[in-house]
């Protein structure tokens, strides 16, 4: 089935009609709304086929598309805010103190930026379904956000019976001309992707990803992972490069859409909507940056580099790091960056050839890695623990913690590379 983004569970009536939005901006923190008389004409939607209808007629799906889509457009909504409250506190003395920033129970560090965003993104998330599970870094802050009332935005059908099932037509709380925006692009994306020039090598794998996803879901199915500040601590020192935004979704604990959005930019690359963003999975079959082109896979990089934080350097990811090196694998020199966003991005983009993230130790979060797991096995990459285990998404886990660490690179002979160095040094408990 091709996730178009102008499908619909009923026909939508296209004539001209008059609506009274709210429109809401997003500005420090703040959700400010003023309404607009506006003449709109909506476009003609699809007819879903029969099989979706019937699930529709049952209860009340989620379209897996709208939600990316809402996804892509509040994480750069959330931007704004991320880049305000910073020129503010850039004009004051005492930088922590204008962020906001204060000590959490688990010893990292949180501002108002942080809640801000988280409350944008997640906000948007409950207004496309108020039952989809949602896991981030900012518990307190989502729990508030759960209990405000939705947005004033939705443009509702003169058929309320059945839009009830329809969450294609809304701006979800963001900025309407915004989510337009993302709606078309990614629209575009999805078609050629499913309908144009497909190379032998993607054909098989588009028909799986067709096969086993629906564009219309039970709630119940979906988890969404949040981290609305990827690099809290180096935001608050005023250092930016390595600040992100991170939501991955999950579709029964299968990772299938991400977005990494770096609210400052990106070097060398496109910025669009005052930011860099990145958002793709198997939902749509790649990965593209938002007002730009598709990041193609990365199997014929010449020379591929790991990329560490310097804390890690040393020690067993050194080990492995030397060790593929003499295989031949791996490049010698490691790129040193900080934040779990800024090393799946730049997996994803290769700035410096960086091909590969170790981290075989405790330390990051399922929020941290959710939307890179989705993006990487759009590539041709692969993302596990340690252990060479997808990590595990599922509500029945105990805690949030990647207890196993992480390995994740741009292709999968690399990850495998990786993990059989890494057995080879430190044999896992079953192993001789």
């Amino acid at each position: 089935m091709a996730y178009k983004m102008d499908e619909a569970p009923h026909e939508q009536n296209t004539d001209a009609v008059d609506s009274s939005t709210a429109t809401t901006a997003m500005n420090g923190g703040k959700v400010i709304s003023s309404s607009n008389n506006t003449k709109t004409t909506a476009q003609t939607r699809a007819q879903a086929p029969a099989q979706t209808q019937s699930l529709q007629a049952t209860g009340k799906y989620v379209n897996l598309v709208t939600l990316a889509c809402a996804t892509v457009a509040s994480t750069i909504a959330a931007s704004v805010p991320i880049r305000s409250i910073a020129a503010s506190a850039a004009s004051q003395e005492s930088c922590n103190c204008m962020l906001g920033t204060h000590m959490k129970n688990d010893g990292t560090l949180v501002t108002d930026a942080d809640k801000a965003a988280q409350f944008i993104i997640v906000n948007a998330l409950r207004n496309v379904s108020s039952d989809i599970r949602i896991v981030g870094e900012e518990d307190d802050v989502m729990a508030e956000a759960a209990e405000e009332e939705p947005a004033d935005s939705e443009v509702q059908s003169e058929n309320n019976d059945e839009d009830q099932y329809d969450n294609s037509s809304s701006s979800f709380g963001i900025d309407e001309e915004l989510y337009v925006k993302v709606s078309e692009e990614m629209q575009r994306h999805m078609m050629f992707m499913h309908n144009g020039n497909a190379d032998e090598k993607h054909m098989q794998h588009r028909q799986n990803c067709q096969q086993t996803l629906e564009n219309v879901v039970d709630p119940s199915r979906i988890s969404v992972f949040v981290d609305p500040l990827d690099g809290t601590s180096q935001y608050a020192k005023g250092r930016y490069e390595c600040v992100s935004t991170l939501v991955g979704i999950t579709l029964d604990d299968v990772p299938i859409f991400g977005v990494i959005c770096k609210p400052f930019g990106q070097a060398g690359y496109h910025i669009e909507d005052d930011c860099f963003t990145l958002y793709g999975g198997t939902l749509m079959n790649g990965a593209f940056v938002h007002g730009g082109e598709q990041i193609d896979d990365r199997m014929s990089m010449p020379t591929p580099r790991a990329v560490i934080s310097s804390s890690r350097s040393g020690g067993i990811v050194k080990q492995c790091v030397d060790a593929l090196h003499e295989e031949g694998s791996l490049g010698k020199d490691p790129v040193l960056v900080s934040g779990a966003g800024e090393k799946s991005l730049r997996l994803l983009i290769g700035r410096e050839g960086e091909a590969l993230w170790h981290f075989p130790r405790p330390g990051t979060s399922l929020w941290d890695v959710a939307a890179a797991d989705a993006l990487l096995s759009a590539i041709g990459g692969k993302l596990t623990d340690r252990l060479g285990q997808r990590i595990d998404y599922s509500e029945t886990r105990v805690g949030n913690d990647n207890d196993t660490g992480i390995v994740a690179a741009s292709s999968v002979a690399l990850h495998d590379a990786c993990i059989r160095a890494y057995h080879l040094i430190e044999p896992p408990p079953s192993m001789p």
